[in-house]
């Protein structure tokens, strides 16, 4: 959303440019604005995962789901900044962001299901790899545009602890 979001809003419908002044066209008609459709997709029961075609964009899970639950999106990819547009809603579909509890299924047990590894992995359960990552922050409990910010205290790969040290 956050990487190709812009870019496919000018390519798809010549929307979302910007203009002269610095504002830019709004798109609420195009094709652009059904770009990755989370809200329809749920409403359907249509299951989604969230992953990265790095190396292209960033390997970051909680980058994704802030992605999906904010569906803001840079038009030219500056990552570090607060330089973002939210995309536009749809005029007969409406918004098409997520909330933030599926968007984390889309990062656990959504793609276990899909890779039909469900019985080992994606939830918390007895009897499955004790894989696990422990986050300084809830992420059911923080702003949306802030999830990204989340940062791992440890992880547990089958069942063993190994200290995360993340950069600041």
């Amino acid at each position: 959303m956050a990487y190709w979001g812009g870019a496919f809003q000018s390519i798809l419908d010549g929307k979302g440019q910007v203009e002269e002044g610095g504002a830019i066209e709004p798109d609420t008609k195009g094709r652009s604005t059904l770009i990755d459709p989370i809200a329809e997709e749920t409403r359907l029961g249509i299951p989604y995962s969230l992953h990265s075609d790095v190396p292209v964009s960033p390997a970051n899970p909680l980058w994704y789901v802030q992605q999906v639950v904010t569906r803001d999106t840079w038009f030219y990819t500056d990552l570090a900044t607060d330089d973002a547009e939210p995309m536009p809603a749809n005029s007969i579909e409406g918004k098409q962001n997520a909330d933030i509890y599926q968007a984390l299924r889309g990062i656990t047990i959504v793609p276990a299901i899909q890779n039909q590894l469900e019985n080992y992995i994606g939830s918390l359960e007895k009897g499955k790899v004790a894989d696990l990552v422990i986050l300084d922050k809830n992420p059911l409990k923080v702003a949306a545009k802030d999830i990204h910010s989340i940062r791992a205290k440890s992880t547990f790969v089958n069942g063993i602890e190994h200290i995360w040290i993340q950069p600041e």
